[in-house]
C-alpha cells in the first residue's frame, strides 16, 4: 500500500486536474454531435501534443499552474506527456460515458478529484495499468528528489 498507493491517488487526482483547471468541457452539452466529436477530438489533440499544449497554456494562469504541477509530479516533459496522453485517453471514455453531457462529465471530474480512489475502482483493466505506471514513475521522482 504505501507510498505507491499515495502516488496513485495523486496521479489520478492530476489525470483530472487539466480539465477542471482550464480546458472546456461545456461544449459537449447536448451529446456527441458532429460539433461535438470535433471538439473533442481536438481537445485529445491538444492534450496529446505538447506543441498545442504549449500554444494553449501560453499566457492561461490556471493552465500554466497545472501544467507546472504535472511536470513538477512526473519530473520531466517525456513522463508529463504520459500523463497528458492517459488524460486524453481517459477524457474521451468519459465524453463517451456521459454521452457528451458537460454538466455529468463536470460533476464525474470533481468526484474523481475528491476520491481518486473510488475513480480508480471504476476505471478499466488498461485505464489501471496506465495510472499504476505513471504512479511509479512518480515515486521513482520522488525518490530521486525526495525534497519536492
Amino acid at each position: 500500500m504505501g507510498f505507491l498507493k499515495f502516488s496513485k491517488k495523486v496521479v489520478i487526482s492530476y489525470l483530472y486536474a487539466p480539465y477542471l483547471l482550464s480546458l472546456p468541457i461545456t461544449v459537449f452539452a447536448e451529446g456527441l454531435s458532429t460539433v461535438d466529436s470535433e471538439a473533442l477530438q481536438k481537445t485529445i489533440e491538444l492534450l496529446n501534443t505538447q506543441e498545442q499544449r504549449d500554444e494553449f497554456i501560453g499566457d492561461n494562469k490556471e493552465a500554466q499552474k497545472t501544467d507546472r504541477m504535472v511536470k513538477d509530479l512526473m519530473g520531466d516533459d517525456q513522463n508529463a506527456n504520459q500523463l497528458y496522453q492517459a488524460a486524453a485517453e481517459i477524457f474521451s471514455n468519459l465524453t463517451t460515458l456521459h454521452n457528451g453531457d458537460g454538466n455529468s462529465m463536470l460533476e464525474t471530474l470533481q468526484k474523481a478529484q475528491q476520491n481518486p480512489e473510488g475513480s480508480y475502482q471504476n476505471m478499466s483493466v488498461e485505464q489501471k495499468e496506465m495510472v499504476r505506471k505513471l504512479a511509479e514513475i512518480a515515486n521513482q521522482k520522488r525518490q530521486l528528489n525526495p525534497g519536492q
